[in-house]
């Protein structure tokens, strides 16, 4: 384990609550950054109920930064917020992946088939699930390792963005003529990743309301 709190630059950051279990507890931004406590909100959502002393394990992502993570103690629980104590960031070979999300996103995404190719190749997939940092998806097309994609994703608000993200592997063997696929997101403008975030986010707010009880 190495230092205490948080660098003050991840204030404003997208985090998610894990407890030690790794069962997803909150999400939402890191609101304020002290040297013995930190305060994490949700914009006008209402944080779930947690019990005081809980030891709880933080995510937290901000475009253009390395991801944190940390362990803490609940000590305040507040519709308002979580007021995290005694905090202690992971080091490298402690970190954990980020809470994925079940979805079933019918869209397009756009590759090159080879770094020959002038014009990028278009296919069907669905996205079977989704977290801050990556994404599996399935689809009739073989798609090398490393290609870098655009997947077009639809937002609440209507708005239409092309994620850009890169295959890390091949999931299985092709299955029913389709072939599953691990992505890491791979895009970096911080208005864009605030889209991706708030889509995702709505999403995980969700799971935690159908899981509560």
């Amino acid at each position: 384990m190495s230092g205490h709190s948080l660098p003050a630059e991840y204030q404003g950051a997208w985090c998610e609550v894990k407890t030690a279990d790794n069962e997803l507890i909150a999400v939402g931004r890191v609101k304020t950054i002290m040297p013995k406590y930190m305060i994490i909100s949700d914009n006008g959502y209402k944080m779930p109920e947690t019990e005081p002393g809980t030891l709880v394990k933080i995510n937290v992502f901000k475009p253009g930064k390395e991801i944190m993570v940390c362990i803490g103690n609940v000590y305040i629980s507040e519709d308002s917020g979580l007021s995290i104590v005694n905090i202690i960031s992971l080091v490298n070979n402690e970190k954990r992946s980020f809470f994925r999300v079940a979805t079933n996103i019918k869209t397009t995404a756009v590759y090159r088939t080879s770094p020959k190719e002038i014009y990028p190749s278009e296919t069907g997939i669905t996205v079977l699930d989704m977290s801050l940092n990556g994404l599996k998806f399935k689809s009739e097309a073989e798609i090398a390792e490393n290609t870098v994609i655009g997947i077009k994703l639809d937002l609440k608000n209507k708005k239409s963005l092309m994620l850009s993200c890169e295959v890390v592997r091949v999931i299985g063997e092709k299955s029913e003529g389709s072939l599953k696929y691990g992505c890491r997101i791979i895009d970096s403008e911080e208005d864009r990743t605030d889209d991706i975030c708030m889509f995702l986010f709505d999403r995980l707010r969700e799971f935690i309301k159908n899981n509560m009880f």
